[in-house]
């Protein structure tokens, strides 16, 4: 279990969990816990360019924040020797590995992130940036009742979501919602209020909120920035939020003007429903 209310405790504990692959345990966040704006090591984080794909870095376990408030969670690149140009992964966690049992996917649920951080400060084009995970797409995964609130800044130059950067990731009941100024961009690829990237035709996306931000990239969407495989979105709420694309404003995922059943059709991927 993970116990403690400073930003030395989780230190520690995320120190430890990076170094044990935790294939099919649960941790467990019971209180509230301020990272006080110091510089963050994603759990789990792996780079493929500098580390010949391994995964003895990925994060194999699940996640139980029990509605507890993790806040001030900061990731910047320039300043860490860990934030490489190439298949890097940021957020809370970085890189999410499939465990042994695909009968079990993992699952992250009833956690608050307030007040964000993660900037790559890199011009690479090949990184998945997230608030809660950078990269999920090794195996289906579940985030349940996790929210992004406060001031929220996400930027990178490849896929970037609000809650996720890319993965097969089924979501409900989850929201970002900024206060103002609060910013998602991708000024090179993909960028959307939760995902920036959903790369599975299995996976659905329900009860959603993004609310307050700026959402900016050269494809850029309400909720997801990129399908690539056919996606079922229900039940979604965007608000105050204005959607900018140097390409493809919206088209990623048309949602504030599409009705619930309809299909939205992007000239870059296959059919989705929403």
């Amino acid at each position: 279990n993970f116990v403690g209310n400073s930003a030395s405790t989780a230190e520690n504990a995320k120190s430890w969990y990076s170094n044990n692959i935790f294939n099919g345990k649960t941790v467990h966040l019971l209180s509230n816990i301020d990272l006080v704006n110091e510089e963050w090591t994603p759990i789990g984080y792996v780079n493929i360019a500098y580390n010949n794909g391994s995964s003895k870095t990925q994060f194999y376990g699940h996640f139980d924040g029990h509605n507890n408030t993790i806040s001030n969670l900061k990731v910047v690149g320039n300043s860490s020797n860990y934030f490489k140009s190439g298949y890097g992964a940021y957020g809370l966690f970085g890189t999410i590995g499939a465990p042994n049992n695909s009968a079990n996917p993992q699952t992250f649920s009833n956690l608050i992130i307030n007040n964000v951080t993660v900037v790559s400060g890199t011009t690479s084009t090949w990184d998945y940036v997230g608030a809660l995970i950078g990269n999920a797409q090794s195996n289906t995964a579940n985030i349940t009742n996790c929210h992004i609130t406060g001031t929220i800044n996400i930027s990178e130059s490849y896929e970037v979501g609000g809650l996720f950067g890319i993965g097969k990731v089924n979501v409900t009941d989850c929201s970002v919602e900024g206060n103002s100024g609060s910013k998602i961009s991708s000024p090179s690829y993909y960028a959307a209020g939760l995902a920036g990237c959903q790369c599975s035709p299995s996976v659905s996306m329900t009860s959603k909120t993004v609310k307050g931000v700026t959402i900016t990239a050269v494809s850029a969407g309400g909720i997801v920035g990129l399908a690539n495989q056919e996606l079922t979105i229900t039940n979604n709420t965007i608000t105050d939020t204005e959607i900018k694309g140097n390409k493809n404003a919206g088209r990623g995922l048309c949602l504030t003007v599409l009705e619930s059943g309809k299909v939205c059709r992007n000239a870059a991927s296959p059919d989705f429903l929403i």
